[in-house]
């Protein structure tokens, strides 16, 4: 073979050394995307999840009767897989949660280009997570990013952590690198910013939100916590400014100068606070996790004091748990590496697709009929940006 390119002309010699490089860019680029064993603590939550129904709760006519009859407010996609071809409606005509929906089918579509998926139908909320408000919802296979735990509810990856993995990481990464954010030149100060969510903030009640108490901690600790709100979405003008007088007053941070504390809290939002757990577990610092009943995909894999330090839900024991930290300091630095390892070998774009294309096999098994198009239904490349 070797004798035979020697001898070729140099245009052939050309053609022959670019599909050369074609060929190998094609099976780099397979191999990227090439599925992969699903872990085992993915197969655990999965089975899990589909304990809850039964195949007739899968049934096309089902789901279908479901979405048909339910309220817009629900921010419900109609996902139907079929030929590995892409297709979705939704349930209401606002902009509410549109960016969810085009993230998330976004990246339905960049799996079918990489990967076989089985036919299968199947609806999702683009809520911040699923409560079963009626006996009609508790029996529906509703995928959501977020659910309270061991209730029904099919958990999926959020579409924002996807995105995080496949763009921020690799940034992040190369920050973590740099003199300016090595563990010994962090603060060791707890540090959280953030936005009024998880409750309705009224004047005779805003104090008694976990996040309200979260920056009345800093308040009163500084040199132990700098937490605050910089945002307040849903909160009237007095309000605001009967919080502000009360609470610290702080500036919005970029994700990238998070990295320069040890401790890095994450408190609940109206669910979970997806990405920001992602970040602070790939930080190179700590992440104080609020103790909660509110989980994602892969909480359950997820070891404390191996790869976070739990904190009360009122984060009434946040100061001493910075002051034992403090003292801990190797210890800290351990549960930072195996957070970053936790990631690397947990929640890279691959794991993300291969739980999917897991959970859709199990569905699809359960799901087990063919079905026609769902009228109605589009394909991906018709959700355009001005949607």
């Amino acid at each position: 073979m070797l004798v035979f390119f020697l001898r070729c002309p140099m245009k052939k010699k050309i053609s022959f050394a670019f599909l050369a490089v074609l060929a190998l860019l094609t099976l780099l680029n397979v191999t990227k995307n090439a599925s992969y064993a699903p872990l085992p603590w993915m197969k655990e939550q999965i089975k899990e999840d589909m304990n809850f129904y039964s195949a007739e709760d899968l049934s096309s006519k089902k789901l279908r009767d479901y979405f048909e009859q339910a309220s817009p407010y629900e921010l419900l996609v109609y996902y139907q897989i079929k030929g590995n071809k892409l297709y979705w409606k939704r349930n209401w005509n606002s902009k509410d949660g549109l960016d969810r929906v085009r993230k998330t089918t976004r990246m339905l579509d960049r799996m079918t280009k990489t990967r076989k998926l089985p036919d299968v139908e199947f609806i999702l909320t683009v809520h911040d997570g699923f409560t079963p408000s009626n006996p009609a919802s508790r029996d529906m296979p509703i995928f959501c990013y977020a659910k309270t735990e061991r209730e029904p509810g099919v958990l999926f990856p959020d579409p924002l952590s996807e995105g995080f993995s496949r763009h921020s990481r690799k940034s992040i990464a190369r920050a973590n690198k740099r003199q300016k954010y090595a563990w010994r030149n962090k603060k060791d100060i707890a540090f959280w910013r953030g936005g009024t969510t998880g409750g309705k903030f009224e004047m005779d009640n805003w104090y008694n939100y976990p996040r309200s108490k979260l920056s009345l901690v800093s308040k009163y600790y500084p040199d132990l916590v700098d937490s605050g709100f910089t945002t307040y979405p849903g909160v009237s003008q007095d309000v605001q400014r009967e919080m502000q007088n009360n609470l610290p007053n702080v500036s919005w941070t970029v994700h990238k100068d998070h990295l320069n504390y040890k401790y890095l809290v994450v408190p609940d939002g109206n669910t979970c606070t997806y990405p920001r757990y992602y970040l602070g577990l790939f930080s190179n610092s700590v992440v104080f996790k609020q103790k909660s009943d509110q989980v994602q995909w892969y909480y359950r894999a997820l070891v404390p004091f191996e790869h976070y330090v739990p904190i009360d839900h009122d984060f009434s024991n946040l100061p001493e748990t910075v002051s034992w930290a403090k003292k801990n300091d190797l210890k800290m630095k351990m549960i930072s590496r195996e957070a970053t390892e936790f990631v690397n070998q947990n929640l890279l774009p691959k794991h993300i697709y291969t739980y999917v294309e897991t959970l859709l096999g199990e569905y699809a098994q359960k799901q087990h009929e063919s079905s026609s198009l769902y009228e109605g239904m589009q394909l991906f490349s018709s959700l355009k940006e001005k949607d």
